[in-house]
């Protein structure tokens, strides 16, 4: 399965600023209803409108504190003339905003955690994972790749 996201080489200036918004997004209001399939068809559409406020308030708190981390040290790297946002270090690999999808199923869950298969006009399917915090379902973004620095 092919990841859906990358953190990109601007991630440090943009990490602080994400951060924040996540740790303030995951603590606040309501972060959508308690159905996986529903949470995964809202996450793949904030995808397709990139609509990266969205995406973060429909991750997990484990990925939320990952960008608040990266964005913090996005903002460091900038000499602080800047904050950067946990949203703006978001950026959708090997997931076309034009991809129309058709359906949702369903493929496993317990109490803590489900996988949802969502699947596209031209038969194609993506995966996705999913937690049970807060009340409510949350997409588990893959961790980003290491980097060798």
């Amino acid at each position: 399965m092919r990841s859906l996201f990358v953190f990109g080489p601007d991630a440090g200036r943009i990490v602080g600023a994400v951060v924040t918004a996540a740790v303030l997004l995951t603590g606040c209001g309501q972060r959508g209803p308690a159905d996986p399939v529903h949470v995964a068809q809202q996450f793949a559409h904030a995808v397709q409108r990139r609509d990266s406020a969205e995406i973060v308030t429909l991750i997990d708190e484990q990925s939320a504190q990952e960008l608040s981390v990266r964005a913090q040290r996005a903002s460091d790297q900038v000499g602080g003339r800047r904050t950067v946002e946990p949203r703006e270090i978001l950026q959708v690999e090997g997931f076309d905003p034009l991809r129309q999808f058709s359906g949702a199923e369903l493929v496993s869950q317990d109490a803590e955690t489900a996988v949802v298969r969502l699947t596209d006009t031209t038969g194609q399917t993506s995966e996705l994972t999913l937690v049970f915090e807060q009340e409510t379902w949350h997409v588990q973004l893959p961790p980003p790749p290491r980097s060798s620095q």
